[in-house]
């Protein structure tokens, strides 16, 4: 069986045919256009995954779940990273700033795992144009093991002198927060997991 996780962007294979009774009708037309649909933070149940129809505009984002045994193909966003996905990106051209911040970021992150997530990343998975010039580059780490808050404000330091704004999410096997609170050193950090949010005093335990 499959093992997905949030962020990772699964191609729905040809043929198969969604329940679309309940879906609003940007979501009909996306599902139709599009077999790229990105994996929700919710509960995986009994052989379905949670997923999020993706329109084209922010406000447009609608869950619901599929068949595990729907999915031809799952892309991780350590993938585009492995990959060097945004030197092969058809609109790289219209977004040097975009481009130059992935660059450094990834002259950063050498000691890391991560990856590209939001809208870029899944521009750079699907092909479909999805950023615009508001857009930020939303980096997600994937630690092994607890890092400090030192590596973490050296990070987001750095990551303030790109052309572009960087927002990073990190990953654990408890859920996910975001690196900016924990770099405070918040006593309490939002923690992000599948069946809802809770503040937790230690992201790591």
């Amino acid at each position: 069986m499959a093992i997905v996780y949030p962020h990772d962007i699964v191609k729905v294979k040809e043929g198969v045919s969604l329940d679309t009774l309940f879906l609003p009708q940007w979501a009909l037309e996306r599902w139709q256009q599009s077999p790229y649909h990105v994996i929700r933070r919710a509960i995986v149940r009994d052989n379905e995954i949670p997923i999020g129809i993706r329109g084209t505009s922010r406000g447009e984002r609608f869950g619901c779940y599929i068949p595990i045994d729907w999915i031809e193909e799952i892309i991780r966003p350590q993938d585009l990273i492995v990959n060097q996905a945004w030197h092969h990106w058809a609109r790289a051209d219209q977004f040097p700033e975009m481009f130059t911040t992935i660059e450094t970021m990834a002259d950063i992150l050498t000691d890391i795992e991560w990856g590209i997530g939001g809208s870029l990343g899944y521009e750079l998975t699907t092909g479909q144009a999805t950023i615009t010039d508001n857009s930020d580059l939303d980096i997600i780490l994937y630690p092994s093991q607890k890092f400090s808050r030192e590596w973490a404000n050296q990070w987001l330091s750095l990551s303030n002198h790109c052309a572009k704004k960087v927002d990073f999410q990190v990953e654990t096997a408890k859920g996910a927060f975001h690196l900016v609170e924990y770099a405070r050193g918040n006593k309490e950090i939002l923690l992000k997991k599948i069946d809802g949010y809770s503040l937790a005093e230690d992201v790591w335990r």
